[in-house]
């Protein structure tokens, strides 16, 4: 088959490594894939079959944009392909879902912001919300206190439902990595819905990769620094139970704003057992985690496959995860430790806990834990069930997915 992958940047983070990772793996089983990138930093040049189109625009994400709609039109009538598959498109969508009219086409769905306006589906309040509720979301999490800030809210909520307009227009089916978007998803009305658990981007790793249970050493996070991905909470938890713990933080990742840079700063510098370690290239991380007692991933707002989780599980070092999200059911059945995010003393339970558990009980886990992901989130697995989605949309378009 002939795949077209449109995403918004060549490289940036999780869902950049996942469309490199599915281009890699339909190609290794002899299908032809161009890829299309709406945005890219300067100076980064693009390698075959890869395309670059100007869509960087701040009104693009409210209205289409004609002009750029037949740009994208005439590219993909260039290309003719099979399967578009979509993945992060963020600056100007209306233009993209338009120009794949006739098409069929497969929307990966990789966060919140197909559910809920702020994208996040946590209200004002901290406390996790069932999506999109025109009345609700105006009374509460977008209401502002000044004209212009509901202004633009007003306009998110347009923009939102005009854009689940377009998704039952043109596009085909979507791709949900967690069974927990998916069913918001199916609530707001979404149809044609097929979960397939994202692969492992650490293929067959080697006896060497790992660490003993005995070298094991240090809680780690990995991650955004940001308040939404719960870093602060997960600071105060530690500090708070550092006194009995013998093992300290590190933090690796970038900050998303200069305040959080020098608030991530500020809180280690006054704490010799919590270091920021900056952000660093994904084969020190993975040697970094493999080395860890622990991966904290601390989320306040709802992740919906997260990569760090199964980097953890893959390198058969203990998962402790908050309850946002697919983090959950990541976790289920005794693969990792899940701790309520309102609650920060069981965080700081966790954390006394795991560094007093026995070799047994760790191993049992962890064990178990990179079973699950080295079978279920193969790339060979991951494969099969795409596929099986593309020949089900090629097919018959109407028909409602179902990927076990």
């Amino acid at each position: 088959m002939n795949f077209l992958i449109i995403n918004e940047l060549f490289s940036f983070g999780g869902a950049e490594i996942y469309v490199q990772n599915l281009a890699n793996i339909l190609i290794s089983n002899g299908h032809s894939v161009t890829r299309l990138f709406l945005r890219k930093k300067n100076g980064v040049s693009l390698p075959n079959n890869c395309y670059f189109i100007d869509c960087d625009s701040k009104l693009g994400k409210l209205f289409e944009k004609k002009r750029l709609t037949k740009i994208i039109r005439a590219f993909i009538k260039r290309n003719a392909p099979d399967i578009i598959v979509l993945n992060n498109i963020f600056s100007s969508p209306f233009s993209v879902y338009k120009a794949c009219f006739g098409y069929t086409t497969i929307k990966i769905i990789h966060d919140y912001q197909f559910v809920c306006p702020k994208s996040t589906c946590i209200t004002n309040d901290g406390n996790i919300c069932s999506g999109f509720e025109k009345k609700k979301c105006e009374q509460s999490c977008l209401k502002a206190k000044n004209i212009k800030r509901d202004l633009l809210n007003l306009l998110r909520i347009k923009a939102f439902s005009k854009k689940k307009k377009y998704f039952s227009r043109y596009i085909t089916s979507f791709i949900s990595p967690s069974n927990k978007l998916a069913q918001l998803a199916k609530a707001q009305g979404f149809q044609n819905i097929a979960v397939i658990n994202n692969p492992i981007f650490i293929k067959n790793p080697k006896d060497s990769d790992f660490v003993s249970f005995e070298q094991k050493k240090n809680f780690i996070y990995v991650g955004l620094i940001s308040e939404e991905k719960g870093i602060y909470q997960l600071i105060e938890a530690y500090k708070k139970s550092s006194p009995a713990l013998n093992n300290s933080l590190l933090i690796f990742g970038r900050c998303a704003t200069q305040d959080d840079n020098r608030k991530i700063v500020s809180l280690t510098q006054k704490s010799c057992k919590i270091k920021y370690m900056g952000q660093v290239d994904n084969i020190k991380v993975k040697k970094e985690i493999a080395k860890s007692l622990a991966i904290i991933v601390p989320s306040k707002w709802c992740e919906n496959y997260p990569t760090t989780v199964l980097e953890g599980m893959a390198m058969k070092t203990l998962v402790i995860g908050t309850d946002r999200g697919g983090i959950s059911e990541m976790l289920a059945d005794g693969k990792g430790f899940i701790y309520d995010q309102t609650k920060l003393n069981d965080l700081q339970d966790l954390l006394r806990y795991v560094e007093s558990i026995d070799k047994e009980s760790y191993q049992a886990i962890t064990n178990k834990a990179y079973r699950y992901t080295m079978s279920n989130n193969s790339f060979e697995t991951y494969y099969d069930r795409f596929i099986f989605v593309c020949k089900k949309s090629l097919e018959n378009p109407k028909n409602v997915i179902k990927v076990g």
